[in-house]
């Protein structure tokens, strides 16, 4: 008997420690949880496209480019709010716009996909504050039933204010390292993604002083809509018959006085057509298709792809841009890269012959930086350049590395026209990819702080502002503009859960469901 009840008890006890198992599992992960790490899941689109809210997932079929666009969360999401964003007042058109090659894309039949999901460090600012340029979950003065995730621009202390699209700490430019360069960069252009029944914008052209240069020089191109003006001057005899169409029409301005004819954004077809039974006079049609060609290639402007779309007159001209160039390169190969931000432009030139990397300031006559380069085994690999002129700093960057320090310059109120990027190469040189990008534009938001006054923050205080800036709720606009150090919640470190839609048939209709898209998993720097 005594034999069989140990028999008894070893057949009959295997589930007690399973539950205790798991109970302390539980316990774990709830204290866990409570003081070390917490998740959040972004509804709204604020900080896109470093995190996305609520979502399309939408692939260009003309480019090939997969993209995001953005779309009203629920109304009831369930899981904390960790955004803010004026994207919820957005209705879903059903039409999204490629920010690569500017194509319009029908998604009315694109499943909704859930916001980026954030594993939060709580307490981590308890040992380190928040630096500038830093992402943090926070609670708001305002509503601290919910979390918000927002960049850090303004530190204890300082005076912030935003101005022409940049961040001015106590008046002077709040200027991105590197790291921050890259975690807000929002890409314009990337050749691996080109529409066959379209030109490259990359077009090519011999040196012009005779050299054996080859360049390859941008320019931008907007398939319709925009609102970016561009102007000619219509000769007098022609004026009264233009000012008769431009009358009543939305995209063109017209000043009887001086002749000045606007474009905002590209002209439709039809309002072409009208113009041009005006005459057939060269003096009236070369001006005129001068002003059409200008509405479709504008300057590249904040619009985002993420959005539905700005209100009219709101893009606004970016000229901060990071240009970045996958390039194989040989013994003989010398390769420059030219980048303007209409207040100063540089040239950043790596030669394999003299091995050595070396960026000036064009119209200068010697280089500001020199570095030493040696060539080392690619196996294959491309070498990438890259050249950012952002916040009134150049910055170079050689296969990920700073070869020498950042170049700062004057930023002016009104720079000129910035020059195009161009990428030149001579010797055994070959482009393989090119990629543009633009710097955050930050606009003035709901106007209340920091855009038309300094805003002083107090000893405890934060100025946070998100990266989707012509939708994000933040600092600017809110009645409470500062967040103080006692609501910051934790620095988020990783998207750890993102999902794709997926789909199956069932009763003869279709349903969709969450499928882990571990493709999206990343670190936030």
């Amino acid at each position: 008997m005594k034999s069989d009840g140990q028999h008894e008890a070893v057949e009959g006890g295997w589930l007690r420690p399973v539950v205790e198992a798991a109970v302390g599992l539980a316990i774990s992960v709830a204290v866990f949880r409570g003081f070390a790490i917490e998740g959040f899941m972004i509804s709204t689109g604020s900080m896109a496209p470093t995190m996305y809210g609520y979502h399309k997932r939408v692939t260009c079929d003309a480019c090939g480019l997969a993209f995001a666009r953005g779309v009203a969360a629920p109304a009831a999401p369930g899981p904390v709010d960790a955004s803010d964003s004026q994207t919820v007042a957005f209705e879903d058109l059903g039409l999204a716009r490629c920010p690569n090659c500017d194509r319009p894309a029908e998604t009315s039949a694109t499943p909704r996909n859930h916001g980026d999901q954030l594993l939060v460090l709580k307490h981590a600012f308890d040992f380190q504050p928040p630096r500038r340029w830093d992402s943090v979950v926070f609670r708001n003065p305002a509503t601290p039933e919910k979390a918000y995730v927002k960049r850090v621009v303004g530190l204890p202390g300082e005076s912030v204010r935003v101005v022409d699209g940049d961040v001015f700490i106590d008046g002077e430019i709040a200027r991105k390292p590197l790291d921050a360069i890259r975690q807000t960069r929002v890409l314009v252009h990337d050749t691996r993604y080109e529409p066959d029944d379209l030109p490259s914008r990359w077009q090519a052209s011999d040196d012009p002083t005779g050299g054996e240069f080859r360049w390859l020089t941008y320019r931008h191109a907007i398939r319709g809509g925009g609102w970016q003006p561009a102007s000619v001057t219509i000769p007098e005899p022609f004026r009264e018959a233009v000012a008769t169409i431009a009358f009543g029409t939305q995209r063109l301005g017209f000043d009887a006085a001086t002749g000045l004819l606007t474009a905002r954004g590209a002209l439709a077809e039809r309002t072409v057509a009208t113009l041009r039974q005006v005459s057939w006079d060269p003096a009236f049609t070369d001006p005129l298709e001068q002003l059409v060609a200008a509405s479709f290639h504008p300057p590249v402007t904040d619009r985002y792809g993420y959005n539905a779309g700005p209100s009219p007159g709101r893009e606004h001209v970016v000229n901060d841009l990071m240009l970045e160039v996958d390039v194989a390169i040989g013994a003989d190969a010398v390769v420059s890269l030219d980048l303007s931000d209409g207040r100063a432009a540089y040239r950043l030139t790596l030669d394999s012959v003299a091995r050595r990397v070396t960026i000036e300031r064009q119209g200068g006559t010697e280089p500001l930086h020199e570095a030493s380069f040696e060539p080392r085994e690619q196996n294959g690999r491309p070498l990438r350049i890259a050249l950012a002129v952002i916040d009134g700093t150049a910055t170079a960057v050689i296969d990920g590395e700073e070869p020498f320090a950042a170049i700062g310059h004057g930023v002016s109120r009104s720079p000129r026209p910035a020059a195009p990027p161009r990428v030149g190469t001579s010797g055994d040189a070959v482009v393989q990819r090119i990629m543009l990008y633009r710097d955050i534009y930050y606009t003035r938001g709901r106007g209340r702080n920091a855009v038309t006054e300094p805003h002083r923050l107090a000893a405890d205080e934060y100025f946070v502002l998100g990266d989707n800036s012509p939708v994000s709720l933040d600092s600017r606009g809110w009645e409470q503009p500062a967040v103080p150090a006692r609501l910051l919640i934790g620095k988020p470190f990783v998207v750890h859960l993102p999902s794709r839609p997926g789909s199956f048939t069932f009763g003869g209709s279709e349903r969709t469901f969450r499928v882990p898209d571990f493709s999206r998993v990343r670190l936030i720097r």
